[in-house]
């Protein structure tokens, strides 16, 4: 048997293993991203409060509330959230009510201040007149208190 036809099997796997990470290359990379979610639903107005907030458009926040938080309020900006990242994890509607799950990556707070500290909290939004409205946020991006609580 002649060293060409003892290496045929070989070149065989080789190719074969070549074309499988060159597929799913081109798998990963043409993968859609995450579809932003519906800007009415409870996911979608937590994420437009969030991006106000972030955004330090604290008027457009406070259209995102509900007219309890929002009456009378001064919004407070300690721009503590600036820097923050916002990921969805879930969304759970019981009723007039929803609470999404988000996950919040701070930059810099890693070990040795390099990374991320990644934490996991919720928005708890009701329905007002058929919209969804911010009732409850994560501490950074909470910009007004109910009366009972200050």
């Amino acid at each position: 048997m002649t060293s060409s036809r003892r290496n045929t099997p070989l070149l065989i796997v080789a190719i074969l293993t070549a074309l499988l990470v060159v597929a799913a290359v081109i798998a990963v990379l043409v993968r859609p991203g995450a579809e932003a979610p519906d800007p009415d639903s409870p996911s979608g107005v937590a994420q437009r409060y969030a991006e106000h907030v972030l955004a330090g458009q604290f008027d457009a926040a406070l259209g995102l509330l509900t007219a309890e938080l929002a009456a009378g309020c001064d919004p407070m900006d300690d721009g503590y959230a600036r820097d923050q990242r916002v990921t969805l994890v879930s969304e759970r509607i019981h009723g007039d009510s929803a609470t999404v799950t988000v996950n919040i990556a701070e930059p810099g707070g890693g070990i040795l201040g390099t990374g991320d500290y990644q934490y996991t909290d919720r928005f708890t939004l009701v329905q007002e007149s058929g919209a969804w409205r911010v009732y409850e946020s994560p501490w950074p991006y909470t910009i007004c208190y109910p009366e009972e609580e200050m």
